[in-house]
């Protein structure tokens, strides 16, 4: 088997590095992003990071139901509730963001 694939196995292993992605972006991009600013601009970097990451989750939902149709069988509700989440997420932020004017 390539590296690729022992990586992506399974769709647990797939949210796991999406997880791991997330954070290193977290810890990495935020403090880059906020070298000429203060106050509260690292609160919004991380909105947006956490936003996009969201819409992330939710393509990996759909795609996970799609290429492990036999997991998604067995294990519904995982994709189920991330989708849920990630959409009530993406809702709050950037729906009500963008219906508010903020």
């Amino acid at each position: 088997m390539h590296k690729l694939q022992k990586l992506l196995i399974s769709p647990s292993r797939v949210y796991g590095w999406s997880i791991i992605g997330f954070l290193v972006i977290l810890c990495a991009g935020i403090p880059i992003l906020n070298l000429d600013n203060k106050g509260q601009v690292p609160f919004t970097h991380f909105f947006i990071v956490l936003a996009v990451y969201m819409v992330v989750l939710f393509a990996l939902s759909i795609l996970t139901t799609i290429v492990y149709w036999a997991w998604f069988k067995q294990y519904w509700y995982i994709n189920l509730v991330l989708a849920a989440s990630s959409i009530y997420v993406i809702d709050l932020y950037l729906l009500g963001g963008l219906l508010t004017g903020e």
